[in-house]
Order: C-alpha cells, then structure tokens, then sequence
C-alpha cells in the first residue's frame, strides 16, 4: 500500500518503517501515561496488527514473551511469530467467533475501527473491551469526520461507511474506509462497556 501511494519501493518502504516508528511512540505515551511505562504493562495485545509495523520497535522494547498480536490474516501473525518471537492468534469476521482466553493490560488497535461497518464497530468494541485486564487500557484509533477524504455525507447517527479496500482478501462488508464523529464514538464505547 505505502509503495503505491509512494510510487517508489525506497519511499513506499521508508513511509511504512516511520510510520510504524511514530506508531510506536505513540504506544509508548500512553503506556508511560497510564502504566508509568511499558516496562509495567504485562501483557499488551496489538490486534489487527497487519505484518509488524509498529511491532519491529515494540518487540525489542517491550520483550516479545509479553506481545501478543491477532490479524484476520493468518500469514500475517505466522510472520511476526516467526520474525519478532512473539505469541499470536487469529482473528475472526465477527467479534463472538473471536478465540482468546487471555486477558491484557494494554490492547492497541491502530487502524481497525477506521475500517468497520456501522454493525459491528460496537461489538469490535465490546470483544475488546472484554479481553482487558482489571485496570487495562483499550487505545484504538477513528477517522474523525473532519478527515472525510471520500467526501461521505455524514449520517446523523454519526458513522459513514463506504465498502472499499486496499487489501483484496478483505470482504468489503466487513472492511472499508470509516468516518465518525465524537458522539458515536462515546455512544459506542458507553454501550460496549456499560459506562
């Protein structure tokens, strides 16, 4: 995707490793933020992880024996288990046909929720939210409103979906470009976790 954006393997591969750079640094705030630092979290899930790259900064910082990653892609977490020794799980076209039995301090998910249909965005919420440990932080990602580069009309519920993909083994009932505003995003985190 970088690459054709870019026009060019060099820039393609370059704008994909800063982007996972600032990723990273990202991460790391909020970790600093809310646990004191990574070295606090136990346990951090980066779910819809893609091939790694924000994961080939945080591996090595945070240790791999404490980096779960999931991806709906199969030989997406196959390469970052066998890259980054890192443990992982397959994800799933619905939310209930999920598969985890552990729990996280830290779940980061960087760019699923700006890809859901308005029917499923709360119950990702929800899956998620119930994967957490007591105290755990659930940090995602949105295209706000402002960032309609489609140029979507904005329905009043406050979440517009348009069915398309860069990645060809991705349903576009389930996976496309979304835009929300701020109220849908607090009514959906408040009916996912009841607060």
């Amino acid at each position: 995707f970088s690459v054709g954006v870019c026009g060019r393997f060099s820039l393609g591969a370059m704008a994909y490793f800063r982007a996972g750079l600032s990723i990273y640094d990202s991460v790391d705030q909020v970790a600093r933020w809310g646990f004191g630092g990574l070295e606090h979290v136990d346990r951090f899930l980066d779910f819809a992880c893609g091939y790694g790259r924000s994961n080939r900064f945080l591996a090595p910082a945070l240790s791999p024996s404490r980096l779960w990653v999931s991806d709906i892609q199969r030989d997406a977490v196959e390469f970052q288990q066998a890259r980054f020794g890192v443990h992982g799980f397959e994800s799933a076209r619905a939310p209930e046909d999920l598969r985890c039995a552990e729990n996280f301090d830290m779940i980061f998910v960087a760019s699923l929720f700006s890809h859901l249909p308005p029917h499923t965005f709360t119950r990702w919420l929800q899956r998620l939210h119930d994967l957490l440990a007591p105290g755990g932080l659930l940090v995602f990602s949105v295209h706000d409103e402002a960032v309609n580069r489609h140029g979507i009309e904005m329905p009043r519920e406050g979440i517009a979906f348009l069915p398309t993909t860069e990645v060809p083994e991705l349903d576009t009932a389930d996976y496309g470009a979304t835009y929300v505003t701020e109220s849908f995003v607090r009514r959906a985190l408040a009916d996912a976790t009841g607060s």
